[in-house]
C-alpha cells in the first residue's frame, strides 16, 4: 500500500504528501496516474507476401506522472495558501523530484513539471500536476539499494544437512575457490540496468582485462587499442579505470592519483558489449594474465517498472 509521496524541489526542499494524514501539510491527494510500469514500443518490419512481421527491437516510453491534489483548511494555513505551497514545490518547466514510499518499496524518479492547473472556483478546489519524466523507470531509495560488489576468487556459500551419507561428498561448504576473479550478484530489480565499475591499477601492464556474465553471454574486453592494428596504451600503476554502463551515462573514464579525469574510449576493444545487470543471478568473471594486478569493483542501481 502507498503511504506517503514526497517532490522535492530544484532547492531541496521537500514536500511530503501523507495519504492517511493529509492535515500535516493541508493538502489531500485525490489520485495519482503514472505510478506502474511504462508503456512499450514495439519495432517491427512488415514483409511483402509474408505473414505477420519480424521485431527489429523495443524501447520503454517516457514516464508521465499526474497528481491530482486538494488543498484544504487548516489550523494554521487557509486554501490559498495551500495551492500557493503546491506552486513553491512543483514550479512549471523546472525539475522536480517524485518519491514514493510504499509498504514493500521505496522508488524515486526525476521529471519535469509539464503543467499545474488549479481549479480555483469549483466547489472542492483541486490542482492538477502533470511531470514529465524522461526516464521511464523507477531507481530504488533506499540507503543501501546501490550495492558494492567485490571480485574474488572464491565464492562464499553454506550448506548444512544432519547427516551425511557420502563421506567423499561433504554438504557441508563454507566457500568454493575459483580459478578467476569472479563476482556473483543477486539483482533484484524489476529490469535490466548498467552499473559502475572502477578498476584500480596495482601492478604495470595489466591489460588486456577480459569481463564475462556468464548468464546472460555478455563480454567487455578492455585492450588499450582503439583498432586491433593500434598499440596498446598501458594505464600506470595508481591509475583508476572507470566503465559506466549506466543509460545516457555511458562511458569510459582514466582517472589518475591527482584526481585529474580523461576520456578513456580507447581502452575498449571494438567488439565488446556495454555489460549489464540482469534481473536475478548475474556472474562475472574477470579474465587477465595477472589476478592480483588490479583491484575491481562495481556498483550498481536497483530499478523498477513500477511502485
Amino acid at each position: 500500500m502507498i503511504r506517503t509521496i514526497v517532490l522535492t524541489n530544484p532547492g531541496g526542499e521537500t514536500l511530503a504528501l501523507d495519504l492517511f494524514e493529509p492535515w500535516k501539510t493541508g493538502i489531500a491527494v485525490k489520485n495519482v496516474d503514472g505510478l506502474g510500469p511504462g508503456k512499450a514500443d514495439i519495432n517491427t518490419t512488415d514483409l511483402a507476401l509474408t505473414d505477420s512481421a519480424l521485431f527489429n527491437g523495443s524501447r520503454v516510453q517516457k514516464r508521465t506522472i499526474s497528481l491530482t491534489l486538494v488543498p484544504m483548511e487548516t489550523i494554521t494555513q487557509d486554501v490559498e495558501q495551500s495551492r500557493q505551497k503546491i506552486y513553491r514545490f512543483c514550479q512549471i518547466k523546472q525539475p522536480v523530484r517524485v518519491t514514493v514510499y510504499a509498504d514493500h518499496r521505496q522508488v524515486y524518479t526525476d521529471g519535469y513539471v509539464e503543467s499545474s492547473e488549479p481549479d480555483i472556483w469549483s466547489n472542492l478546489e483541486s490542482h492538477k500536476i502533470s511531470i514529465l519524466c524522461p526516464y521511464g523507470y523507477w531507481y530504488d531509495n533506499r540507503g543501501d539499494a546501490s550495492d558494492l560488489i567485490h571480485f574474488d576468487v572464491e565464492e562464499p556459500s553454506f550448506e548444512f544437512s544432519w547427516e551425511d551419507p557420502l563421506p567423499d561428498s561433504p554438504t557441508l561448504e563454507f566457500s568454493r575457490t575459483l580459478s578467476d576473479k569472479t563476482a556473483v550478484a543477486n539483482y533484484e530489480g524489476d529490469v535490466e540496468a548498467g552499473f559502475l565499475l572502477r578498476i584500480k591499477i596495482l601492478k604495470a601492464n595489466p591489460l588486456p582485462i577480459t569481463l564475462t556474465e556468464t548468464v546472460w553471454q555478455q563480454t567487455m574486453k578492455l585492450t588499450g587499442k582503439w583498432t586491433p592494428s593500434a598499440m596498446a596504451y598501458q594505464p600506470s600503476v595508481g591509475d583508476t579505470i572507470e566503465v559506466d554502463t549506466r543509460i545516457g551515462q555511458k562511458g569510459i573514464y582514466l582517472e589518475k592519483p591527482n584526481g585529474k579525469r580523461y576520456k578513456g574510449m580507447h581502452f575498449l576493444d571494438f567488439n565488446s558489449d556495454w555489460l549489464l545487470m540482469h534481473p536475478g543471478r548475474n556472474e562475472f568473471h574477470c579474465f587477465m594474465s595477472d589476478n592480483t594486478a588490479v583491484d575491481i569493483r562495481f556498483t550498481t542501481d536497483i530499478t523498477y517498472q513500477g511502485v
